[in-house]
């Protein structure tokens, strides 16, 4: 008989979920008591001379509990792991916001020599942070939707002609929104066909923007989106790895006024992918609309992109 109380030690791989998931769903009960029930069907068939037809109706019963008690079961066990990768994700990102914030005080508490060495150990933080987040947001909707070709790509805010990164977004549109991170297992060839930044007066930024920056853009056909204007084709849309998408806004507030200073993107092979999983977005998009303007304006992200890129032109969504 499980315990009324006890404490789970989030830390271990193994035990958590052991101690939290229902009793009908465990694999000895999964295992035994369609079992067991066979095992009755069959005894009361022999002592009550049961024909053959009968058996099999008591068989075919026994056998939909089974399926029943194996579904009941794998969701029961992708709520639990949907849960560890959230835990995973707040625990990670909060050890590597930490980290961030010692690099920097390690490096503005160094003298001019030592100043260059301390910040490339803090570039490698943010982007360790950036990495991390990315490959756990992938982990909790793929634990979600039972599908393993499910990606995580991260955007952040770069500024384009010298102007405030918050100023651009609701203004001028010189915000360029570049790749900061993706999760671990999209397809590499995306290194090969990098595209220009996003631009904030384009495509998918500008909609998120025309929106008020609340909710998220569901995108399942992006012929039609790109006919629509909220999308623009690109050569790396012909993997698989992104056949459907879903955009949140990453948001601060400045002054009052509200400001994206990042996008955040879920993709999937899964058909099963659908505007139902927005909410999830939504929750983690604005998670992180409380770190990133920390790091922003502390100086950790370089605002500044210095690309050769006509503002006003094409605008691209995909995940170079």
């Amino acid at each position: 008989m499980p315990k009324v109380n006890f404490h789970v030690h989030c830390g271990d791989k193994e035990r958590p979920w052991r101690q939290v998931i229902p009793f009908p769903a465990r694999l000895r009960h999964v295992i035994g008591i369609p079992g067991f029930s066979q095992l009755i069907v069959l005894l009361f068939g022999w002592l009550k001379a049961l024909d053959v037809s009968e058996i099999m109706v008591f068989t075919g019963f026994v056998l939909m509990l089974l399926l029943g008690l194996l579904v009941f079961r794998r969701h029961q066990l992708a709520l639990i792991e949907t849960a560890k990768a959230q835990h995973a994700l707040f625990h990670d990102a909060r050890e590597k916001f930490l980290q961030i914030k010692k690099a920097l005080e390690l490096r503005d508490s160094t003298q001019n020599e030592g100043k260059l060495g301390y910040q490339l150990y803090l570039e490698a933080q943010v982007k360790a942070f950036n990495d991390r987040v990315a490959n756990n947001i992938a982990d909790c909707f793929s634990h979600i939707l039972g599908h393993e070709g499910t990606h995580c790509v991260i955007r952040l805010a770069r500024i384009h002609g010298g102007e405030e990164v918050y100023d651009t977004v609701a203004h001028s549109g010189h915000q360029l929104y570049v790749t900061a991170a993706r999760s671990f297992h999209m397809d590499r060839r995306r290194r090969d066909v990098t595209g220009p930044p996003i631009k904030a007066k384009e495509g998918i930024a500008k909609r998120l923007v025309d929106k008020k920056l609340m909710g998220v853009e569901v995108i399942n056909n992006k012929k039609a989106a790109e006919k629509e204007g909220i999308w623009k084709m690109r050569p790396s849309d012909a993997f698989k790895d992104a056949k459907r998408e879903i955009a949140a806004s990453i948001c601060s507030y400045l002054n009052g006024t509200k400001h994206m200073v990042g996008m955040l993107f879920i993709t999937s092979e899964s058909r099963y992918f659908t505007g139902k999983h927005a909410m999830y977005l939504a929750g983690f998009a604005d998670f992180l609309g409380i770190l990133y303007p920390e790091i922003f304006q502390r100086g950790l992200i370089s605002q500044e992109y210095s690309g050769n890129i006509e503002l006003g032109g094409d605008r691209s969504v995909e995940h170079g």
